[in-house]
């Protein structure tokens, strides 16, 4: 019996200093770009967006303490940041790769090297047309470098391939001007340009029939 419960206590100590404590990332990012005040879903960056990251790790069931730990933050391999207890790390999409890949790097947490791959996605922006009825259609903006639309962007429309000016007060509100007859079929598109950045820009068309 004494036998077997020394063979046990050895199985259990070499299973217990043989294994290692996995620690979990725990990797926040957000992209500083536009996007309508009512989207739920996650902003994508373009070319040139700013990408704020932030970098937690679950140590059990609580945040470890890294402020003495080194942290690098690297893309494609070439260290931007490092220093002990650097959880935060802002960087610049280039739209000639095809995701932002940052690599990230603890040399030695309670003895244990800890690395984690972060790939974000890169989108275009883009536009989408709402139709308000009443000749009224809304143009929403995404994932443009700009901060305010009304002030940044310039919104062209046109209708059935007619330039058109709206009458709304602000220039992402198309309404019509004049007596539109119920059941006119409509083409309606919107140009959306970057004032800040002028290779910035999305266009798109829609069909309506008037109510």
């Amino acid at each position: 019996m004494k036998l077997l419960l020394t063979i046990l206590i050895s199985f259990f100590l070499l299973n217990s200093t043989g294994a290692q404590t996995t620690y979990e990332f725990m990797v926040t990012w957000k992209a500083a770009n536009y996007a309508p005040p009512d989207y739920r879903g996650k902003v994508l960056p373009v070319d040139g967006t700013r990408v704020d990251i932030a970098l937690e790790i679950i140590d059990g069931s609580r945040l470890a303490d890294l402020s003495r730990n080194t942290i690098r933050w690297s893309i494609r391999g070439i260290v931007q940041k490092s220093g002990l207890g650097v959880k935060n790390f802002s960087a610049f999409v280039d739209a000639n790769k095809d995701d932002l890949v940052v690599d990230i790097s603890i040399p030695s947490y309670r003895g244990q090297p800890l690395d984690k791959r972060l790939v974000i996605p890169i989108a275009r922006p883009e536009v989408a047309i709402e139709y308000l009825g009443n000749d009224t259609f809304r143009a929403l903006p995404y994932f443009f470098n700009f901060t305010t639309p009304d002030q940044q962007a310039k919104f062209t429309w046109t209708v059935n391939g007619n330039s058109v000016e709206g009458t709304g007060p602000d220039p992402d509100l198309l309404i019509l001007a004049g007596d539109i007859p119920s059941g006119t079929n409509l083409n309606v598109r919107v140009d959306i340009q970057n004032l800040l950045k002028q290779l910035e820009f999305a266009s798109k068309s829609i069909q309506a029939i008037t109510q």
